[in-house]
Order: C-alpha cells, then structure tokens, then sequence
C-alpha cells in the first residue's frame, strides 16, 4: 500500500491540516478506490500526527519536568492531596512555596457544607428575635455552633509537606 500514511513525519515539517476531513482529502484525492482500511490507517497517522504537534507546541510554551518520588513520599503526598488529583497537588505545593503561602486543604464540598451550616445558624438566630422561648432555640445554635468549629478544625489543620 503506498498511501501517506506510512510516510515518516519530519520533524522539521510543520502540521498545515485543520481538520481530519482536510488531511483525509489531500491524501487521497489522487486514489480512484479507497477502502475502509486506507482510511483508517489514514486517521491513525493523522491523529499520531496532530497529537506530536500538540506536545510540540505546549512543550514550546511551557518546561515540563519529571518527578519521581519514592514509597514514602507517594504515601505522605496522598494522606495530604485531599480530594485533589496529585497533580493538582503538586501545583499548588510549588506555587505555595514559591510565593510563600500555606498549601489549601480545603476542598469545595467542604466549604459548601461550612456555607449551609452558616446560613442555618443565621436562620435559627432570626427565629431567635421572633420566638418567646429561646432556650430550645439557643441550645441548638450553640450545639451547631460546635460542631461549625469541629469542621473548621478538620478543614483547616495544619499540614506539612
């Protein structure tokens, strides 16, 4: 078979094609009979293609680095990732110490159950001014209030890395 599939990509080429249809046509408009195995072989290089491209170019754009951790550590970086994937971990563990400030630990469904407590408390406190007996009332602020603090506590301890 001698379609532009099984060319090798030069690495001084650039990628001209803005779609797949394009790469598809270019190569083969000189074909009379095209099967279904020419154009899946076509679509594999075009991909193969368009994602070296990719790298390339984002490899231009930013430094990319390796890390390799051992037992330890992996260990010690999950415990504290949180609900975060260790990438986005790891991210925010270097930025944190290149600007200096403490890594977060809190996650967004943490601060959605702190918000809803919050607007509860703030709710029971209204009842509050309305109602004659407040001690029912005061008991279960104080109580939620306790438990607000617990979660601040589990949401906000301090972790080293």
């Amino acid at each position: 078979m001698s379609l532009n599939a099984n060319k090798q990509y030069d690495d001084t080429e650039t990628f001209n094609y803005t779609s797949l249809y394009e790469y598809l046509e270019i190569n083969l408009h000189n074909k009379s009979q095209v099967s279904d195995e020419d154009i899946i072989l076509l679509k594999k290089e075009y991909w193969r293609l368009w994602y070296r491209h990719y790298r390339r170019e984002q490899r231009k754009k930013r430094k990319e680095f390796t890390l390799g951790f051992n037992d330890k550590q992996l260990s010690e970086i999950e415990r504290q990732k949180g609900s975060y994937t260790i990438s986005e971990f790891l991210y925010q563990a270097i930025a944190s110490a290149l600007t200096g400030k403490s890594i977060s630990q809190m996650n967004t469904a943490s601060l959605g159950l702190i918000h809803q407590t919050l607007l509860h408390l703030i709710h029971l406190l209204e009842e509050l001014e309305d109602d004659d007996d407040t001690t029912s009332i005061r008991d279960e602020i104080f109580e939620r209030l306790s438990a607000l603090e617990q979660q601040f506590e589990n949401t906000f301890k301090k972790k080293e890395i």
